[in-house]
């Protein structure tokens, strides 16, 4: 019982700071899903680009953020009797946003060189 309380305390601590620190790089580039397809088939300008690179890096640090967070979990999933599984759901979700993360700074690039372009 003591054990399940302080994994579950690890866990909320984790989750609290972890959402927390990525706050600030999320809101920066905030956009609905509408805007960032409107954007994405409109785009023309160098800046309309760079709204579309700060986007994408902004989903690039929250997919990292989760990764981080899906990892600790694996770590403290793995602690737990029978905790075996979570922590393969969890580190299989980390892999996951890891992926994710690559391909979002690789879109991020690309509107960046759209956006040198589009300047010429």
């Amino acid at each position: 019982m003591k054990r399940s309380f302080v994994a579950t305390s690890i866990l909320a601590v984790t989750l609290f700071f972890g959402s927390a620190a990525v706050a600030p790089a999320a809101e920066s580039a905030k956009m609905s899903k509408d805007e960032v397809k409107a954007l994405i088939v409109n785009a023309k300008t160098p800046a309309d680009h760079q709204k579309l690179v700060d986007y994408y890096n902004s989903e690039a640090a929250r997919l990292e953020a989760e990764a981080v967070e899906h990892t600790e979990m694996a770590e403290t999933y793995k602690g737990i009797p029978k905790g075996f599984t979570m922590a393969d759901h969890c580190k299989a979700w980390a892999r996951i946003d890891r992926e994710a993360e690559v391909s979002a700074k690789k879109m991020a690039a690309e509107h960046g060189a759209m956006a040198k372009n589009a300047a010429k």
